[in-house]
This record gives C-alpha cells, structure tokens and sequence, in this order.
C-alpha cells in the first residue's frame, strides 16, 4: 500500500481545502510503531472501526495501525 506522508499544518490545510475530493476522508493520527504488534488499545481500535466504516480491507488497517496479520484486533473488528 502507498503511503501519504503530511505534515500536521498540511493536513489541516487539505482539510479546510474547498478542492473536492473523489470520497469522503479524514486523517487520524497515532504514533508510529517501531514492529507491529497485537496489542487492541482504544484509540486504535477506534481508528480501526473507522476505517472498516470507509470500507478498508483488514491488510491497509493492519498496516497503518502496526498490527500483526490476523491478530486479536482484527479480528474483533471483524466481529463488530
């Protein structure tokens, strides 16, 4: 998966943008992992909800919040 790197006043400003976007989005910032691990804090879980709502697959979910494949998390919120 490509990733969008931005820094926070650039966000802000894409955000504020009158430019239309070809689908709704939001950016959601969490701290960068060093490894990825199974661990289902709640701010992640959240983001992750989130991302499952804008229909992301559980492989750029698992990317972007530092999970394992097929770890707890995904697979909660597969259940949910």
């Amino acid at each position: 998966m490509e990733r969008l790197i931005l820094t926070i006043s650039q966000a802000h400003a894409l955000q504020r943008s009158d430019t239309p976007w070809p689908a709704e989005w939001a950016f959601m910032l969490t701290p960068e992992r060093a490894k990825a691990d199974t661990l289902a804090d709640p701010t992640r879980m959240a983001i992750g909800m989130a991302m499952k709502a804008r229909g992301c697959e559980d492989d750029q979910i698992a990317e972007q919040l530092g999970w394992k494949q097929a770890s707890v998390p995904l697979r909660i919120l597969a259940r949910l």
